[in-house]
């Protein structure tokens, strides 16, 4: 291989790994209206409405969003975002019903 190939492939690997730790070192941002729920990570954001939603599930500094298919459940804690837990938690009692 030719050094010149070698450098850029060297410099282009390092940049992709440089970008993929600053995409997970960034805290996550939450909003949350009455229509939708979203979640950004540094340039990805992810919405879901809702309508999307299925059930809900809490515990005591937690709630689970199920959608559909399990493997699709976001959950946020105390930890993760604070009080507004406990906000999003009344809007989800408000906007779904149960997971019985």
């Amino acid at each position: 291989m030719k050094w010149k190939t070698h450098k850029r492939r060297t410099g282009i690997l390092r940049q992709l790994a440089e970008d993929s730790v600053q995409a997970f070192t960034t805290k996550p941002a939450l909003t949350y209206t009455e229509e939708e729920v979203s979640i950004s990570y540094a340039q990805n954001v992810n919405t879901v409405k809702w309508s999307d939603f299925k059930s809900y599930l809490e515990e005591e500094d937690t709630i689970y969003l199920l959608q559909e298919h399990p493997y699709l459940a976001w959950s946020f804690s105390e930890k993760e975002i604070g009080a507004a837990v406990f906000n999003l938690k009344e809007l989800a009692r408000q906007k779904l019903p149960l997971l019985k």
